[in-house]
């Protein structure tokens, strides 16, 4: 099997020879290159095509210098067909001569063993390829071809470029000519198959996708910044690389991802390595998570052998060999002096643990610690957890506290610290501007939600579809408490025509304005008598619905929210809200719309409004912060952990709002709405002062976010 990619000069430099060395962790397949400007240049081993030599693309390139992107307002990369020709011209010559093959872009690195085993068992049909809905072309980093359907299709898109029939598309990118031609094709018994993970509904499906497990694609700003490390770990695995080791060993082996992670950098530079685990694995109990302040879930002996296994036979299919000892139990009964060249300490936390790791592994050229805590801007430590840092601090050794911007849940910031003589500094990657990632999960158990859209199904009569595009404005109102100063704001849009959608913290405020909301949205699949994310029992908020609100109830809710609104209004619409419970369990009728786009019911009423034909949205009590005087930094939930956390966004000193674990998560989606938002076709303003406002002005505060119009479109692309 051939994998084809593409680079010019610049692109070689910047990415192209990162692709090439990480090749090496390829088993039987070929790799040809088509280079643009890049004359007499040829790599060992590897087919290198020259496009100025490959059928129709340098006719195509003399004849379109001008559809280069550039416009009166500057350059758009969607009508950059001069740029984006490469990919069709090479896909079309490697289709000549291959029944199968693979495009991967020249900006990926693969970070684990592949083969043709492995990508065939990831690829289905025709085309494989990755899918986005939250934009009308797909990612085409990676496409799979087989066979003459495919062929067909590729022949049918260099037909487009060469007779000029791309300019009358809406943009002229390869992604987009690619994915008008996919529907085409399918009604033609092309059969195509989708990486993306189903409910993702962002831009970045590369990394949604089966495919993270064995590459990083370095999309835009990424590809400059491959050599600094993002985070601690980043900084663990740039270590492996430095030491090089042939024998690792770790304290507190988790799931094996770390493991996996470690040796896979280490077999760059040996044919064997070996890796030692120690972990309690399924003897962990909650005395001892107390004791040695744990916090993570523990996976069995069994699971992890298994995982690395895997590894191991992945390994030996590309002839080299990992060897691995798992060690089950206690580490101040099991482990003992071991000869390795690197160690990683991450079990226990006490003082009495970490001692005893320290010292056991002591002769170890190099020993990483996890967990070294150091104060935050603020002065928070989590100073109950200072086992680490009491072993490391003590040890006179050449040592070294790396630098970090890993936040602590209540304040502190999470180091690595390694003992080793003549390490390497490991500055991390620049931060963001928006340095929030949270992994949602869903609040109930999977068969529970489940059961709540079957229940809903037979329950709500009436159900909301897709309508056509209007003009007319959404304001959506959530729950922070921000809303009371935006009263004016609210009311003087509502007077002119706009739509209100509340969810069920801001429901009561409104109606106290004597303003009855349009809609009413829910999303909640926990009982009607439980307390909200406010502390707030549910019954209280929606005491009262007005009759012409039009309640609109995702199908996950639980049965008595739903019970309980039908018993004050008939105005019950439902929808469904596509979660990771819902994924693959088919309780949708077929047809069903679905719903995807946030992780409240606040930030579904975006997507969901797009359904009702809206594209200009205004965003109120989107604070998902709580003011300071309201903040107690001792207070914990009722797992006995820290309730709130401080978050910073912005450079610098940037600006710091104290929230929650469940509030963190929602707030996280407007990075994508607000980036994203001119892709959607759709424009949003967040008023008022909370993280959600915040990062509005970070992202679109000082931009034009109008849409040009069909007219002005045209007319902006018009050749000088």
């Amino acid at each position: 099997m051939k994998i084809v990619t593409s680079w010019g000069p610049a692109g070689y430099e910047l990415y192209g020879r990162r692709f090439l060395e990480s090749t090496q962790l390829w088993t039987g397949l070929d790799l040809v290159v088509y280079v643009d400007s890049m004359p007499g240049f040829q790599i060992p081993g590897v087919t290198v095509r020259h496009l100025e030599e490959v059928e129709g693309f340098k006719e195509f390139r003399d004849k379109n210098k001008d559809k280069n992107g550039q416009g009166p307002q500057g350059y758009n990369y969607r009508y950059d067909a001069y740029k984006f020709c490469a990919k069709v011209f090479a896909i079309h010559d490697a289709a000549l001569a291959c029944e199968e093959f693979v495009w991967l872009d020249a900006d990926t690195i693969t970070t684990g063993p592949i083969s043709p085993d492995w990508i065939r068992q990831i690829c289905a049909g025709d085309i494989t390829y990755l899918d986005r809905t939250g934009i009308n072309y797909a990612e085409t980093g990676f496409i799979y071809f087989e066979g003459v359907r495919a062929r067909s299709l590729i022949a049918d898109m260099w037909d487009i470029y060469m007779s000029g029939d791309i300019f009358n598309y809406a943009e002229w990118t390869d992604a987009f000519v690619f994915s008008r031609l996919l529907v085409m094709h399918r009604l033609h018994g092309l059969k195509t198959h989708s990486l993306t993970d189903p409910a993702y509904d962002g831009l970045s499906a590369f990394e949604n996708s089966p495919l993270r497990e064995k590459f990083t694609h370095l999309k835009g700003a990424r590809k400059n910044n491959v050599q600094a490390p993002s985070n601690r770990y980043g900084q663990l695995l740039a270590l492996v690389d430095y030491v090089q080791p042939r024998t690792i060993v770790e304290t507190g082996t988790w799931d094996g991802t770390r493991a996996t992670q470690m040796a896979e950098i280490a077999l760059r530079h040996h044919d064997h390595v070996t890796y030692l685990g120690y972990d309690l694995f399924e003897e962990a109990t909650p005395e001892s998570d107390a004791l040695e302040n744990n916090v993570k879930k523990h996976f069995t002996l069994h699971d992890v052998e298994e995982k690395l296994r895997k590894f191991q036979a992945d390994v030996e299919k590309r002839g080299q060999k990992f060897s691995f000892t798992l060690t089950r139990g206690n580490t101040l009964d099991t482990l003992t002096e071991v000869a390795a060249d690197f160690a990683f300490i991450d079990g226990g936390h006490s003082h009495k643990t970490v001692l005893h790791d320290w010292t056991m592994l002591a002769r170890v050229p190099v020993v990483v610690f996890d967990d070294y805590y150091s104060p935050d801007a603020q002065g928070n430590l989590p100073r109950e957890f200072d086992g680490v840092k009491r072993v490391f601090d003590s040890i006179d050794r050449e040592k070294t506290l790396y630098p970090s911007q890993d936040p602590v849940m209540g304040g502190g910031i999470v180091h690595i610290a390694a003992v080793g003589a003549g390490l390497p500094a490991l500055n991390l990657a620049p931060a963001g501007p928006v340095p929030i990632k949270v992994q949602a999960q869903d609040c109930m158990p999977k068969d529970h939600i489940i059961g709540n859209v079957r229940t809903n199904l037979s329950l709500v009569r009436r159900w909301v579809g897709k309508v056509r595009p209007h003009l007319g404005e959404l304001v959506v109102v959530s729950g922070g408490p921000d809303i009371a100063r935006r009263k004016d704001k609210i009311m003087r849009l509502w007077k002119d025509g706009a739509h209100i959608a509340a969810v069920k913290h801001s429901l009561p405020t409104l109606c106290s304005w004597g303003l009855d909301p349009d809609y009413l949205i829910l999303l909640d699949p926990r009982d009607i008598k439980g307390e909200s994310t406010h502390g707030i029992v549910r019954t209280t908020l929606l005491e009262h619905i007005p009759d012409s609100t039009k309640v609109l109830l995702a199908s996950m809710s639980d049965p008595s929210v739903t019970r309980h609104c039908l018993s004050l209004t008939p105005n019950v619409w439902g929808w469904h809200a596509m979660t990771k419970a819902l994924m693959d369990a088919q309780v949708f009728p077929p047809g069903a719309m679905l719903i995807n786009g946030g992780t409240c019911a606040a930030w579904r009423m975006i997507s969901l409004g797009q359904a009702l034909g809206f594209s200009k949205f205004h965003l109120f009590g989107f604070d998902f912060s709580y003011p300071e005087s309201q903040v107690d930094p001792k207070a914990v939930d009722d797992k006995g952990r820290p309730k709130f956390m401080q978050v910073q966004i912005g450079k610098g000193a940037g600006v710091k709002f104290w929230t929650t674990g469940e509030l963190l998560a929602a707030s996280q989606d407007a990075q994508h709405f607000f980036e994203h938002a001119r892709e959607m076709g759709i424009e949003i303003y967040c008023y008022g002062e909370g993280i959600g406002p915040t990062l509005w002005r970070l992202i679109l505060g000082d931009k034009n976010q109008k849409l040009p119009s069909l007219s002005q479109m045209f007319d902006s692309h018009l050749p000088p």
